[in-house]
């Protein structure tokens, strides 16, 4: 199988206003921009991770059930599209009401990711 079709990020004023685009650390697939980042104070199974609303080139898994420090989750692990590198993975469902802001939203490990651009 060859190589699958990628979006690619770009933004017409991405040096003036400081974005960052963030690839696949393994392939360079681009995964996300830095103005797509909820909060950069997560945690991951690698370490730091951010909570994003959006992203491109990525596969969802299987629906799982895992418990993490601030409660149990429905979540889809997320893989870059290109070489399936486990990036993070998406919240679903938040059992607790006052987690349910997470639901839609990725969370992308810091380790698994290259950063290009003005915050780099």
């Amino acid at each position: 199988m060859g190589l699958l079709y990628s979006t690619y990020l770009d933004h017409p004023q991405q040096r003036e206003r400081h974005i960052t685009t963030y690839t696949c650390n393994r392939c360079r697939t681009h995964l996300l921009m830095s103005n797509y980042i909820l909060s950069s104070d997560f945690s991951g199974r690698t370490g730091d991770a951010f909570l994003v609303k959006y992203v491109v080139n990525v596969t969802e898994g299987e629906l799982q059930r895992r418990k993490m420090t601030t409660g149990v989750y429905e979540v889809r692990n997320i893989t870059c599209h290109q070489c399936n590198n486990l990036v993070g993975w998406r919240y679903v469902h938040a059992e607790l009401p006052q987690q349910k802001y997470k639901e839609g939203n990725y969370i992308l490990e810091i380790n698994c990711m290259y950063a290009n651009g003005p915050e780099s």
